[in-house]
């Protein structure tokens, strides 16, 4: 099977004009993920009693929309090996904006360390993370033709949490803590397959495929 060669790639690239933006902005789809304990069970805890985390807390992500993506251009792609290209666009600003869910299974813990009762605890809010001049990088295998294999948004994003009211400050200040860990990764790897399996992307690849002649 004949590759394509890798300078054809890095020219077909170059004349690509990245006009999808437009087309990438509204709702994305919800997602769940396990994630580590970030200490809800506390919240049950009182003198003379002590609630532990049982297992993984259950993260959900809803409501999810880009609302802002802005400035794309193409930047040169780049070869890891022969059939692996990176194919980038950088933008200016990549904005997302939805809503979390926090639910932890909680046990309260009695003398001996037996299990004594249990209980659920949750938090729940509105989040924005909001990547500013990163790149939006598409990895593509190279064979006969280009189809594409995953995204990378590199970058540290700024990520704005807020509570549902009636949580306490400390809890206010977890939803905080977290922002910076799981809620971050979890959109960026939601981002990442969106970007990756959207019509859009499979419309990117048809076009190259057909400048390049495959």
């Amino acid at each position: 099977m004949a590759i394509i060669p890798q300078q054809a790639v890095i020219a077909a690239w170059a004349d690509l004009k990245p006009d999808f933006a437009n087309e990438v902005k509204g709702s994305l789809p919800n997602h769940q993920a396990s994630i580590r304990d970030v200490g809800l069970c506390k919240l049950g805890s009182a003198r003379g009693t002590s609630w532990a985390p049982k297992g993984d807390s259950r993260l959900e992500l809803s409501e999810l929309s880009i609302t802002r993506f802005e400035d794309l251009t193409t930047q040169a792609a780049t070869f890891s090996d022969p059939t692996t290209a990176r194919l980038p666009f950088g933008f200016s600003i990549l904005e997302v904006k939805g809503k979390y869910r926090i639910q932890a299974n909680c046990v309260l813990i009695g003398m001996f360390g037996m299990e004594m009762s249990k209980q659920e605890q949750s938090a729940s809010g509105t989040l924005t993370e909001t990547f500013a001049r990163s790149s939006l990088i598409y990895t593509a295998k190279v064979g006969a033709n280009l189809s594409i294999t995953g995204v990378q948004i590199p970058g540290d994003p700024k990520v704005e949490v807020t509570c549902d009211s009636g949580l306490p400050a400390w809890l206010q200040q977890l939803a905080l803590a977290i922002s910076g860990n799981d809620l971050q990764q979890n959109v960026r790897n939601q981002l990442g397959n969106i970007f990756a399996t959207a019509s859009f992307a499979q419309t990117m690849v048809a076009k190259l495929n057909k400048k390049l002649g495959v």
